[in-house]
């Protein structure tokens, strides 16, 4: 039943165009914040950066970084995009009235949600990997631009940073997904997904950078996103994608995605088997 579930999840989200847009909209931000407005300040401003600062930016901008540099992107840009595809996904059918008729036709409707979230964690794997091919590309746009030889990641390090942005994307996709049950409402879980991402996991992250509380940042999405990236070689001191820094080690930074999550469908499945539908 659940893969009947997710068979039929993928077989919808193909024509779903709005979580592909949101596809679209990271790969561009990942286009222009990423690389051309990181790059147009290397250009303008280079030469006012302190001793070795602006070669640091412009290395994080070149192809042998683009595996660490795209999972340091994704907390402060990409992160809240998934979160809208996952409460696009589990919300969705409240929108138009169809979950009273596809649950007649589950005998257990957890089955169902698993189904989904199965989706979900497929569509984030997906995204990771038409994430590096975007990089990829705009890293050696830079590199031709600046005459730099073409110098790529290896294979296993394109590996490992798939998986790594894998897991941060469903870290953050999973908690859309339970609000998305919980609120029964895309509306609604786009603005506190929105409102969560900026008012907590920016204003609220850095001010508690700034008192050193990172004992707290270090359960925080962001900054445990961030832990991830670094320990791939990431610098936070280059500027660039990496806007939130890590509060903590990365066995820890794993550990917390992976407990949100769990979390998040723990109580996306307790809230849907447990209350009735409308």
């Amino acid at each position: 039943m659940i893969g009947n579930s997710m068979t039929a999840e993928l077989f919808a989200l193909r024509r779903r165009r709005a979580v592909w847009v949101l596809v679209g909209f990271w790969s561009a931000q990942i286009l222009l914040f990423a690389y051309t407005i990181s790059y147009v300040i290397y250009l303008s401003m280079g030469a006012d950066f302190a001793a070795g600062q602006a070669e640091a930016l412009l290395a994080s901008l070149l192809p042998a970084s683009v595996d660490h540099y795209i999972v340091g992107s994704m907390p402060i840009w990409g992160g809240p995009v998934m979160l809208i595809i996952g409460g696009m996904v589990s919300a969705g059918d409240y929108r138009n009235g169809t979950l009273r008729t596809i649950l007649a036709r589950f005998a257990d409707r957890r089955a169902l949600l698993l189904g989904r979230y199965a989706a979900v964690v497929l569509v984030m794997l997906i995204v990771s990997i038409i994430s590096l091919v975007v990089g990829t590309a705009c890293s050696t746009v830079v590199s031709l631009a600046e005459a730099r030889p073409l110098v790529f990641p290896s294979f296993g390090q394109f590996l490992t940073a798939a998986g790594a942005l894998w897991l941060v994307e469903i870290a953050w996709a999973s908690v859309g997904f339970a609000l998305g049950i919980v609120t029964r409402n895309v509306g609604a879980t786009i603005g506190i997904g929105l409102v969560w991402t900026l008012l907590v996991e920016n204003v609220l992250g850095s001010l508690l950078g700034a008192l050193d509380l990172n004992p707290i940042r270090a359960v925080m999405l962001g900054p445990a996103s961030a832990a991830i990236a670094q320990a791939q070689g990431g610098d936070p001191s280059a500027g660039g994608g990496f806007a939130i820094t890590a509060a903590t080690g990365p066995g820890a930074a794993v550990a917390v995605l992976l407990g949100y999550a769990v979390l998040s469908l723990a109580i996306a499945l307790f809230t849907f088997n447990r209350r009735d539908v409308v």
